[in-house]
C-alpha cells in the first residue's frame, strides 16, 4: 500500500491529478497479482497476501532509503 504511490509518481510524473488515480489502479493490480501468486505457490495452502506484497515493498522501501541516505 505505502509502496504504489513512490512507483506510480516515478512512472507518471508528479501532477497528483494522475497519480492519485493511478495509484489506485497500479495498487490494484499489485493485489490481484499477489492473489493470484499467493495461491499458486503453496497449492493446496494459500500463503498470506501480505507476505507476498513485502516481497515487493520492502526491496522498493531499501533502494528508497539508500538513495535518499546518499543524497
Amino acid at each position: 500500500g505505502l509502496v504504489i504511490p513512490h512507483i506510480t509518481r516515478k512512472l507518471v510524473g508528479i501532477d497528483y491529478r494522475l497519480v492519485i488515480p493511478f495509484s489506485a489502479l497500479f495498487g490494484a493490480v499489485l493485489v490481484m497479482i499477489a492473489d493470484v501468486v499467493a495461491r499458486i505457490v503453496n497449492p493446496p495452502f494459500e500463503t498470506p497476501l501480505g507476505a507476498i506484497t513485502a516481497l515487493v515493498g520492502v526491496p522498493f522501501f531499501i533502494y528508497l532509503a539508500n538513495r535518499k541516505g546518499g543524497k
